[in-house]
């Protein structure tokens, strides 16, 4: 892995950083939502104190059989359809007759000014209308109204509404539990419309006709009744009696919630449940201050969502639409706890909190006769944990842009001195294989590990040129120290030799004189290669270039060497074409003598050295092949190296190893280059010179 990535990789740690802003963020926004519990905890404490001393704590009823009431804003029309309930988002109360599934109702209620509105959607069947002649009221569809009274030594009011068709109804006062109807009671209006299963009946009813008892509520009940003796469907539970007083009529508290309005707050809304878990006292929301905020980036919403903590609050309806609290979490507080729960409507969240009121008497126990309830919004959290979280996000992502960046950018500066240290010893190293660069290697003055690297390289480039010197020098030297000594010996051997010497002297005179020989050549060889190599690397003392027929040179070559090697056995591969290319004559001549020589001296017996020439794409291709011993596997990447040599030849002519080094000076000079490889039938051994073309 490079530099950059490492480091890339290393950069991935500031991902931390993020994280741990996350949880912070998290712990905040539960702070911030325990805080709100608290402080809306304590107003409602405060607020239920400011209620017990105005005196506006409800009475306790009993709840069975209740009618919880609606308010409206305005009245209701009496047609017998229910687009006037709809509109008002009014909710309907389900009632059933255990025994007859097929009979069943839903009642909505609602108060507007001194009226009470009701209406009925009866699911029956077949529909059983009033017959006035002779006809029992009780043997029709019918509902029955009872409501408290205001006559003496008598409880209960008892209307009977009935229809003798579709359209306004006929509502009737019952003087008693088994009598007909007395008198038409034309105070109640109503109106009777036919549906599929049944019918709906809407009504209006002047709250006069339902006194307040001497408990000091107004009660009221009702009875649906099917003709054809199905069953009744009761808002109570027991039957009623001219002494057994209906459900409690629960109504709004107009005083209680104009006793609430100066308590409220920002996004607050308040309310009185009873004992029996009905609403009696509700306000508006307060007013919401517009915190504008621009929208954030759509992820950084999403991850906010993600991460906090609010999709795992419930969603469920709160009571403030049906006034009814009974099955609501916060129930615990008819027991005396207050409780406090968060809620979820839609992407809306709310925190639901209740207080017990709690009415002290004189003479008897502490009694609870209801609750507050407060709802707030969570607006004010959300849009703080909003801002912190864009603030903590935004601040997170540019440190790890910038600290990425900047490691990035340091990974790519390291990176970029090492490769200029790398190129800058390739291309020394390239210039001059063997020592003899004409380039100056760069050494870095920096004072860290990279620009020690760089002196030691260039410490170490000192050290090999000196001792390349130092060798490229030592056959020159040995050249002309040996050459006087060795004079001295060969002459102080033909003197030996004229001398009488027995047969062994002879034979020792003999081995010394071709050890001298030998010596000779050698010296020979190393003061032609070390003259070769100077001039190559001399341009004052080379010729110029000049435009040679290749394909005519080789085959002077090849009459020439057929004459120097009469009992070598050449063949020549040459394109009858021409094949200019520009070139130092003499030196190419002398790399193809050392080729040559070469390929005689490991040339096999009966064995054939050829001589070719052709083109390819990028040149002219002069080869020596022979036939004879492979070139070792092992060796091959070091066959023109200086003072190597690696077969072994048919006779005992010294090889030093300096044929194919010079063979390769000279290509390099050229701008060309020699490879040296067994042939594809592995019988030989073929170098190849290959010259760019013009």
């Amino acid at each position: 892995m490079k530099l950059g990535r490492q480091l890339l990789v290393v950069s991935l740690l500031l991902l931390a950083l993020p994280l741990a802003g996350v949880r912070w963020v998290q712990e905040m926004e539960l702070t911030y939502r325990e805080q709100q519990v608290q402080v809306l905890n304590a107003s409602l404490r405060s607020m239920a104190a400011s209620l017990a001393l105005q005196g506006l704590l409800p009475e306790s009823i009993n709840g069975n059989g209740s009618v919880y009431v609606q308010p409206v804003s305005s009245p209701l029309l009496i047609d017998g359809y229910f687009e006037d309930w709809k509109a008002r988002d009014l909710t309907s109360r389900p009632y059933a007759d255990a025994g007859h599934p097929d009979f069943s109702a839903r009642v909505f209620t609602a108060i507007h000014s001194s009226t009470l509105y009701l209406a009925f959607q009866v699911h029956t069947g077949n529909v059983v209308y009033f017959a006035p002649q002779g006809s029992h009221q009780f043997s029709s569809d019918r509902i029955e109204l009872l409501t408290g009274s205001a006559v003496p030594d008598k409880a209960v009011q008892r209307y009977s509404i009935t229809t003798e068709a579709p359209g306004p109804v006929v509502p009737r006062l019952i003087t008693n539990i088994s009598s007909q109807p007395t008198f038409r009671e034309n105070r109640i209006r109503g109106y009777w419309r036919d549906i599929p299963d049944g019918y709906q009946l809407e009504l209006a009813i002047p709250i006069s006709l339902l006194p307040v008892s001497d408990d000091g509520f107004r009660h009221f009940g009702f009875r649906i009744l099917d003709g054809t003796g199905k069953g009744v469907i009761s808002s109570f539970a027991s039957q009623p009696t001219v002494n057994t007083l209906p459900g409690v009529l629960v109504l709004p508290d107009e005083p209680l919630t104009q006793a609430l309005e100066p308590f409220l707050e920002d996004d607050l809304r308040l309310g009185v449940i009873d004992n029996a878990g009905w609403q009696i006292a509700k306000t508006r929301v307060g007013h919401t201050e517009d915190h504008h905020q621009e929208e954030p980036f759509w992820l950084i919403s999403w991850v906010y969502r993600k991460i906090l903590s609010w999709n795992n609050i419930p969603e469920y309806q709160a009571g403030w639409r049906t006034g009814s609290w009974q099955n609501s979490p916060l129930k615990s507080v008819l027991a005396g706890e207050p409780s406090a729960v968060w809620r979820r409507q839609n992407d809306n969240y709310m925190l639901l909190a209740a207080w017990p009121l709690i009415k002290q008497g004189e003479d008897q126990d502490p009694q609870i006769v209801g609750a507050l309830i407060a709802e707030q919004g969570s607006d004010a959290i959300m849009a703080l944990a909003s801002r912190s979280f864009n603030r903590l996000f935004s601040l997170s992502l540019l440190v790890i842009v910038l600290v990425a960046g900047g490691l990035l950018g340091y990974a790519s500066w390291l990176s970029l001195r090492i490769r200029k240290l790398n190129q800058a010893t390739e291309r020394f190293f390239q210039d001059g294989r063997e020592g003899r660069s004409t380039l100056e290697f760069p050494v870095s003055t920096s004072r860290d590990e990279l620009g020690e690297l760089s002196r030691s390289i260039a410490a170490m480039i000192r050290r090999q040129q000196e001792h390349t010197e130092y060798l490229r020098t030592l056959g020159s030297k040995l050249s002309h120290e040996l050459r006087t000594p060795l004079a001295v010996v060969r002459s102080s051997l033909d003197n030996l030799s004229h001398e009488s010497l027995n047969d062994k002297g002879q034979m020792y005179a003999s081995r010394a004189l071709d050890g001298a020989d030998r010596l000779g050549l050698i010296l020979n060889s190393i003061s032609e290669a070390t003259r070769l190599e100077n001039m190559i690397a001399s341009d004052a003392d080379l010729q110029e270039f000049e435009t040679v027929d290749l394909a005519a040179m080789l085959s002077d070559l090849f009459q020439a060497y057929s004459a120097i090697y009469p009992d070598a056995r050449f063949q020549l591969s040459s394109p009858q074409a021409s094949c200019p290319v520009r070139i130092i004559p003499e030196l190419v001549v002398q790399a193809m003598d050392k080729l040559v020589a070469n390929a005689v001296d490991f040339c096999s017996e009966q064995g054939e050295v050829t001589l070719g020439l052709q083109a390819n794409g990028r040149g002219y291709c002069l080869t020596v092949a022979n036939d004879g011993d492979l070139l070792p596997e092992a060796m091959q990447g070091r066959l023109f190296e200086s003072m190597v040599s690696v077969r072994k030849t048919r006779d005992e002519k010294p090889h030093l190893g300096l044929g194919l080094y010079i063979a390769r000076l000279v290509m390099e000079k050229h701008g060309g280059s020699i490879v040296g490889e067994n042939r594809t039938a592995n019988n030989g051994v073929i170098f190849s010179l290959n010259f760019p073309a013009q």
